[in-house]
């Protein structure tokens, strides 16, 4: 009985394979390889990002990420809006206004809105465990950008409010999350809400 001569191997691999993408160099050497050895590595995606089985999921960690970041934003515009008022009225004691400071001190307006924007961000990340580098990190996203539209005005670059004000707070947000992404660790994480207690033993 005249034996059988095995399958012809076509230049992108087995007869059971379908043409790859690769270049022609590398097929052969493709063709080599059993397919059940090929792509056999799981690809590794920022944040906890996950494909299995064609499906895309997030992970806890990026989850945590994203929840932290929506926080500080909420935190952010909740604090300019709360401390607003009692800013105005601190304003208004020494003969002065938001409006005031609008027309005639735009530079103390930008930096004192920074201010009441950052302390109950900085507060609640405090609240959430997070310890003072990553505070003063965060203090850096929000002046660095105020600073920023300050000089702006100083040297007439740009003269209108509003546009400042749209400048600086894009910024802020940019600048957010940059110092997340730089220190994603910090955030992908739990954080206690506050330090448990030691126990002291004699």
């Amino acid at each position: 009985m005249e034996a059988m001569a095995p399958p012809t191997i076509p230049p992108w691999g087995y007869p059971h394979q379908t043409p790859s993408r690769y270049p022609a160099k590398y097929e052969i050497a493709l063709a080599r390889i059993p397919p059940r050895c090929i792509f056999r590595s799981r690809p590794r995606y920022p944040l906890g990002v996950l494909h299995d089985n064609g499906t895309v999921h997030v992970s806890a960690s990026t989850k945590h990420f994203a929840r932290h970041y929506l926080e500080m934003v909420i935190a952010m515009f909740l604090g300019m809006a709360v401390l607003g008022l009692p800013a105005g009225w601190l304003l208004g004691a020494v003969g002065s206004s938001w409006s005031d400071l609008h027309a005639h001190a735009p530079a103390l307006m930008l930096l004192l809105m920074a201010v009441t924007m950052t302390v109950p961000m900085v507060g609640w990340m405090a609240y959430r465990g997070h310890g003072a580098r990553a505070n003063a990190e965060m203090s850096a996203s929000m002046f660095v950008p105020t600073f920023a539209v300050i000089g702006l005005l100083g040297v007439e670059l740009v003269t209108d409010i509003g546009t400042l004000l749209v400048i600086e707070h894009v910024a802020m947000l940019a600048g957010m999350l940059v110092a997340m992404l730089l220190r994603a660790s910090e955030y992908t994480g739990h954080h206690a809400h506050r330090a448990a207690p030691q126990r002291v033993t004699a």
